[in-house]
């Protein structure tokens, strides 16, 4: 009988997750082929049995309450993993196929992962990769996202992180910009030229540098900002500054002299990368595929030979 009363609540849950996402009793309820009133009913009876009211309803909208914002997270974990154990066993046996959807910094695609991206999709030809560069952090559960890459320092989380292979940088100007100023003894000689960031702060950037046992932290104020480090990168090569880039990435232009590593003897601090998942466990075999493809594609990839920073 306990178990009859448990598989109710369940499936209670799945229907307040459904009418939190779409908005309303109505759009949940047709997502899940419910009518209107069988639905308020059973939010009912979830609210009666845990106690405390989740929705606070309106003539025209709904709303959380505090608590139910905080249920909610619970029930979006269900699904999903409800999801991810309904399609395991097909996935198990068969090709991995479906959407996977993947966000990542702006440029880190075109810059860093294209070769293993294509690799994947040639490999895995039915599964379909929807990729949103962007800068912000998105919420992976809200926004359905499979995998996510992160730099830099990761604020705490109970999301599932996996450290990618480190990254260095340097320096790099165009020859067309030394040209006008030959002269760079010290780094105090940068301040003759300027400098190009990514980002959204005309703050100074703070650049750790090493030269086997010495340190130095170099403060470099942006002359110009730009958002993403494609436009960063076509900048710097008209000799309209320079740049602080991933080391790797900017071999090819190095190589062909479009850029000229500055200060050569010193290098930038490791670029922390990290890949998260939203779960640990019950992952799509998909996203597991992905996830062994990139950090097996990385530390053994030719690099593309492009530039760029600010990931």
């Amino acid at each position: 009988m306990e178990q009859a009363r448990m598989l109710k609540v369940i499936g209670d849950m799945v229907i307040f997750e459904s009418v939190a996402r779409a908005g309303s009793f109505t759009s949940g309820g047709k997502r899940l082929g419910l009518p209107k009133a069988t639905v308020s009913r059973r939010i009912a009876h979830l609210e009666s049995r845990i106690g405390t009211r989740l929705i606070v309803r309106s003539t025209r909208k709904i709303s959380l309450t505090q608590e139910g914002e905080v249920f909610l997270e619970y029930c979006r974990r269900l699904v999903n993993e409800s999801d991810s154990a309904l399609h395991f066993s097909e996935e198990l046996v068969g090709k991995p196929r479906g959407l996977l959807r993947i966000t990542m910094p702006a440029g880190f695609a075109s810059l860093v992962l294209p070769d293993v991206l294509e690799s994947f999709v040639r490999k895995y030809p039915e599964v379909i990769l929807e990729i949103d560069e962007t800068s912000a952090v998105v919420n992976l559960i809200e926004a359905k996202i499979d995998v996510a890459f992160r730099a830099g320092e990761l604020q705490d989380s109970s999301l599932v992180s996996r450290a990618l292979r480190p990254f260095t940088a340097g320096l790099y100007a165009s020859p067309k910009l030394l040209n006008k100023h030959p002269r760079l003894d010290s780094f105090d000689d940068l301040r003759k030229l300027r400098f190009i960031g990514v980002g959204r702060s005309d703050q100074p950037q703070k650049v750790n540098l090493t030269k086997g046992a010495q340190q130095f932290q170099l403060s470099l104020t942006p002359s110009t900002i730009v958002s993403t480090a494609p436009t960063q990168i076509a900048l710097a090569l008209r000799g309209a500054g320079f740049i602080f880039s991933l080391e790797k990435v900017c071999q090819g232009y190095a190589e062909n002299r479009e850029l000229v590593r500055i200060f050569p003897e010193w290098t930038g601090s490791f670029v922390e990368m990290h890949l998260l998942t939203p779960y640990k466990t019950l992952l799509p075999r998909k996203t597991e595929l992905f996830i062994k493809h990139v950090t097996e594609g990385l530390r053994g990839e030719t690099w593309p030979g492009k530039c760029g920073s600010g990931f």
